[in-house]
């Protein structure tokens, strides 16, 4: 397990809790899009089989336009990582951001649930 304020790689835990791996898009946009019971996700649970929303930091400064309509707010690891953290995206939202941005080059999604016609 990683030490108390460290991000790795290999381990993805943060202060004890476990996180999935960012995702960098072909653009260069880094997003964590984390979903359980300690997210702004739906459901609000561990190990869902699939999620309607989730939890979303932009990594770095850059603001995504498409999430600004979305309560932003910053948590502890926001702030060391320089993004905004945002609750309870969309499923069909995070998909618009990571088409619009090239696709995902790297990293983990957690499994997402679509609504139709949205």
């Amino acid at each position: 397990m990683a030490g108390q304020g460290e991000v790795t790689k290999m381990s993805n835990y943060f202060e004890g809790r476990l996180f999935r791996e960012h995702i960098v898009c072909k653009s260069g946009l880094r997003l964590s899009i984390q979903a359980s019971e300690r997210h702004y996700s739906i459901p609000k649970k561990q190990n869902a089989f699939s999620y309607y929303a989730c939890e979303v930091a932009v990594i770095g400064q850059k603001r995504v336009k498409a999430l600004d309509k979305y309560i932003g707010h910053k948590q502890d690891y926001c702030n060391m990582l320089g993004g905004f953290c945002y609750s309870s995206i969309s499923a069909n939202t995070i998909m618009k951001v990571i088409v619009k941005n090239g696709g995902v080059s790297e990293g983990e999604l957690p499994p997402l649930k679509f609504e139709r016609n949205k």
